[in-house]
């Protein structure tokens, strides 16, 4: 998903859906389109880690890029 901010007043937020309810390889890529004027959260939202740790994921600078891959429990950074 690119999420694009150039036209936006605030930060947005997505929310990641309960890793416990997708299947284990699937990914979810995003970046974030003139994300240095408004951040995009990643939300882990009702369930899971992002990358071991149980905080959301921000996307500050323009352009920035992560790949998401699910376990089945956590969200990893797929490198």
């Amino acid at each position: 998903y690119v999420v694009d901010t150039v036209t936006n007043t605030a930060a947005i937020t997505v929310t990641l859906p309960n890793a416990a309810t997708v299947a284990s390889g699937k990914t979810m890529g995003f970046k974030a389109r003139h994300g240095a004027s408004y951040s995009v959260t990643l939300n882990r939202g009702a369930g899971g880690n992002i990358d071991g740790a149980a905080t959301n994921l921000i996307l500050s600078t323009n352009m920035a890029a992560v790949e998401l891959i699910c376990d089945g429990t956590d969200w990893w950074i797929k490198s």
